[in-house]
């Protein structure tokens, strides 16, 4: 983006970094001591992606440069004037931050400077000044040394539902199985929650028991787009096929 993001109690927390797997409502905030004067941003790329999406460029692929400053100047006055002058940079990022483009490809981020992530949810943003501010207390961040992956640090904020549900043999033709890929089991365990993390609360359902509480603190770990692996009650849970 990249903002600074700081909690309630005006503690900076880290910066945006990109947007969570599979919800264009929910970006992903690396908990880290850099800010965003310690972050690289791409601003030639950015001008040319702007270009691009107010039709700002001719046949060629030239920017042109006189529309495109007229153009921003106009969604500056028509949706940033509450920012006061007008500001190029923070314009980008303000457009950045709307579009939800792929926001990794624009930054630069030494990521072993993040040690985990919190959500936010982009529909519920509240700024002072030029950061952006979670109006919640953030009082779940536990150490991470960074071995076992970087966490999405969240809270459950409801009471888990764990189901079993059992397989009948139609259902297992359709999914081109047998019991015997079951180890002899017919039926399945799914554990229902939700988290807070940030600003953002997010319903998880994952095929596994989990012993897990209202309230209690999870570290959630991705592999490729997807849950692979949650931290709970000083127990890791990992699974696979999901």
């Amino acid at each position: 983006m990249p903002f600074d993001v700081y909690d309630i109690n005006n503690r900076h927390m880290g910066v945006i970094t990109s947007l969570f797997p599979n919800n264009t409502d929910i970006l992903m905030v690396g908990i880290t001591n850099l800010k965003i004067s310690d972050i690289e941003l791409d601003l030639t790329g950015l001008k040319n992606y702007i270009a691009e999406l107010y039709g700002c460029k001719n046949i060629f692929g030239k920017i042109k440069e006189d529309k495109l400053v007229e153009t921003l100047r106009n969604v500056w006055e028509n949706k940033y004037k509450s920012y006061g002058e007008y500001n190029e940079k923070l314009l980008f990022r303000l457009l950045l931050l709307e579009q939800l483009c792929d926001i990794e490809s624009f930054i630069k981020i030494d990521k072993s400077k993040i040690y985990g992530y919190l959500l936010l949810d982009r529909k519920n943003i509240e700024m002072n000044g030029e950061n952006i501010i979670i109006k919640e207390n953030i009082d779940y961040i536990e150490a991470n040394d960074g071995h076992n992956g970087t966490p999405i640090y969240g809270k459950v904020i409801d009471y888990p539902i764990i189901t079993v549900e059992n397989i009948g043999v139609g259902e297992g033709l359709l999914l081109r199985t047998d019991f015997s890929h079951f180890g002899g089991r017919n039926h399945i365990h799914k554990t229902k929650f939700k988290i807070l993390s940030g600003n953002a609360i997010l319903p998880i359902t994952v095929p596994i028991s989990l012993m897990i509480k209202k309230d209690m603190i999870v570290q959630i770990y991705l592999e490729k787009r997807n849950i692979k692996k949650i931290f709970c009650d000083g127990v890791f849970y990992m699974y696979y096929n999901f």
